[in-house]
């Protein structure tokens, strides 16, 4: 009974890739984002808990792109696998404080609170259209879904994401 409800919002990432052919890449990206999201908990009683936070995701994939044509403007698919880190900023144990002497800044405390975090196996696919300026430039925008495989899941969670890539070739 329990779920979550995820807010969209923007996110960044960069990636390096190679062209195998005219037709063929092969590359990686790392992405990062900070989505809020609202969450119902039942707990093993039957009551439940809201929770409304933030929660950070950051993902690194092996991915490989088909392009349709050979023109200026061509369709794609693209497909990968990776893993995704998620933190749900939920606490899961006893926070705690550090304190030190800094020679600039004097006495100082930093307290640190334990979250709930995964690292899982993740999946993603997508479809879109690569526009190239000339021969060292070109833009690319897509429609992607990433599914990860989060053990404890009921179903696989995914996400939608609407990325615009900015090209640079050497």
């Amino acid at each position: 009974g329990s779920s979550v409800d995820l807010n969209a919002d923007w996110g960044f990432g960069f990636g390096l890739g190679y062209n195998i052919s005219d037709n063929f890449q092969i590359n990686g990206t790392l992405t990062w984002a900070s989505r809020s999201y609202d969450a119902k908990i039942v707990q093993d009683d039957g009551t439940t808990k809201r929770y409304s936070n933030y929660m950070d995701s950051s993902a690194l994939s092996l991915n490989g792109v088909f392009y349709f044509l050979n023109g200026d403007i061509t369709p794609f698919v693209s497909g990968g696998a990776g893993f995704t880190y998620v933190d749900t900023n939920i606490q899961n144990g006893v926070g705690s404080t550090v304190c030190w002497w800094d020679p600039w800044w004097g006495y100082v405390c930093s307290g640190y609170v334990p979250t709930k975090t995964e690292n899982d196996v993740s999946y993603n696919a997508g479809i879109g259209v690569r526009f190239d300026v000339n021969r060292q430039f070109g833009l690319q925008a897509g429609y992607y879904k990433t599914w990860i495989d989060i053990s404890k899941a009921s179903g696989t969670p995914d996400f939608d994401i609407w990325r615009l890539d900015i090209l640079f070739r050497m």
